[in-house]
């Protein structure tokens, strides 16, 4: 396999395995972001349901109140205790599921009335819900959450100044709300998740906390998370918290109107990221079939590429075959060639040998009889010569070793030179016929190259015939 096959494959690896985890991972963060702001959302939406129900138990408890205000406007207060105003709170409070009593109280801080005939001459006194109202009207007045006598019910008061027609202190009308009353209906409006809503005062006093820990302060620190967050933003909103010593924790709060009083609604982070894991399992399935396919693929890309690479390779020792095929019949043919070349060379120089021997022979015995006309014997050894010298040069014109030596030469001259050449070369096969141009004017040529273009030329009308070679014939013109 070669270099850039294995790093393809590395390559499609890597990408199999990070681009499922990249994607895992972006997606894993994107959706925990969207699972917290789910659960933000559904913290506010909570929040505003524990606001309007406060709103309305606060606007009935203030509502009573003018009421009860109206009713004792113009009484005495041997008049308000008497039997018959005990009856109009009772009636009063009858409908008001959220109220424990309403108590009409006296300057002297006694109960003088009340929906309970056991709460009267109740002392206020020692009770802020009495106290605050003494020096100045402050409108209405939310107490702190109390056991409502010893084995009763937690509770709290919310209490409103009574004032005479100059606006000197009168006693105070108090309603006694049950906090089970809060707590039912904070667990019917929260999701079965780990949760706490709470309904406290401004200072941090707790009036009612649901679910109910018996461990947990009265009052919420200043330097808690969500206290910080309700100085900050008084009428409400959203913030994330770490309590000391505790987890972090997701907040929504709101003010109850105008009175002094908050709902708030928490929960934890790690309830908000349960979710969020559920997820990441269902992600991570779908990221390993991602992963898994992506590796599937990348194996049938590299076995497609073993193939083919496999397929180049075959198909380029088949090419090298074929080409080393074609290179021994091109040397076989050139071989033949040269054979049938050197053949009718052997027999050139064979007769022009036996041409110069059998002069000089002659022209030996002739010497030995003390004969002197050995002139035309010399001579047909000096041509046997020549024409050995010029077969040299052909021989060399042929091999291209010979130096080009352009003269004027008469064509039909050297053609008719090259007669038995090309029957030699050409072979028994081929007829060879002249026809030569009357009075062909000198030429200018190196003579070794012409006579080795006119043999090329007749080799290749030789080669180019087609069929039985018997009859056909190759004509030269000069």
């Amino acid at each position: 396999m070669s270099l850039s096959t294995v790093r393809l494959h590395q390559l499609l690896v890597a990408a199999a395995i990070l681009v499922p985890c990249v994607v895992l991972l972006g997606a894993a963060l994107w959706n925990r972001a969207e699972v917290l702001r789910e659960a933000d959302s559904s913290l506010i939406r909570t929040a505003a349901v524990m606001h309007e129900h406060a709103s309305k138990v606060f606007d009935t408890a203030e509502l009573a109140m003018d009421r009860v205000d109206d009713y004792a406007f113009d009484r005495s207060w041997s008049q308000i205790g008497s039997p018959g105003t005990t009856a109009f709170l009772a009636t009063l409070k009858a409908p008001l599921a959220q109220a424990v009593a309403v108590w009409v109280v006296d300057p002297e801080g006694r109960v003088r009335a009340s929906s309970r005939e056991s709460d009267l001459g109740r002392d206020l006194t020692g009770r802020d819900v009495f106290g605050v109202h003494r020096s100045r009207d402050i409108g209405i007045y939310v107490g702190p959450a109390v056991r409502d006598g010893e084995g009763g019910e937690r509770l709290f008061s919310v209490s409103r100044r009574r004032s005479t027609e100059d606006g000197r202190f009168d006693g105070v009308i108090v309603i006694a709300l049950g906090t089970s009353y809060f707590a039912r209906f904070y667990a019917e409006a929260a999701a079965p998740t780990a949760h706490e809503a709470l309904l406290l005062r401004a200072d941090g006093a707790v009036l009612v906390r649901e679910p109910d820990d018996p461990q947990a302060e009265p009052r919420l620190p200043a330097a808690d998370p969500l206290m910080r967050a309700i100085h900050a933003r008084p009428q409400g909103g959203s913030a994330v918290g770490t309590p000391p010593g505790g987890a972090e924790e997701r907040y929504a709060w709101r003010r109850v109107g105008e009175y002094p009083v908050q709902v708030a609604f928490s929960t934890p982070t790690a309830v908000a990221e349960a979710q969020w894991y559920e997820n990441l399992k269902l992600y991570g399935a779908v990221a390993s079939v991602s992963a898994l396919t992506l590796v599937l693929m990348a194996w049938l890309a590299l076995r497609r590429a073993r193939a083919e690479e496999a397929a180049l390779a075959d198909l380029r020792r088949e090419s090298a075959q074929r080409m080393a095929a074609e290179g021994q019949l091109r040397q076989a043919q050139k071989m033949e060639a040269v054979g049938q070349l050197t053949g009718g060379i052997a027999h050139d120089f064979n007769n022009l040998l036996a041409v110069i021997t059998g002069s000089l022979e002659v022209l030996q015995r002739r010497l030995a009889r003390g004969d002197t006309d050995v002139g035309r014997f010399i001579d047909g050894a000096l041509d046997g010569a020549d024409r050995a010298a010029k077969l040299t040069h052909r021989l060399l014109a042929f091999a291209r070793q010979q130096p080009l030596e352009p003269r004027p030469t008469d064509p039909n001259g050297l053609i008719s030179g090259m007669i038995d050449l090309l029957r030699r070369t050409l072979g028994e096969t081929v007829v060879v016929e002249t026809r030569f141009a009357p009075q062909a004017p000198p030429i200018f040529v190196d003579q070794n190259q012409l006579e080795n273009a006119i043999l090329n030329l007749a080799v290749n009308a030789r080669d180019a015939m087609t069929g039985s070679y018997a009859g056909d014939w190759v004509t030269t013109v000069s």
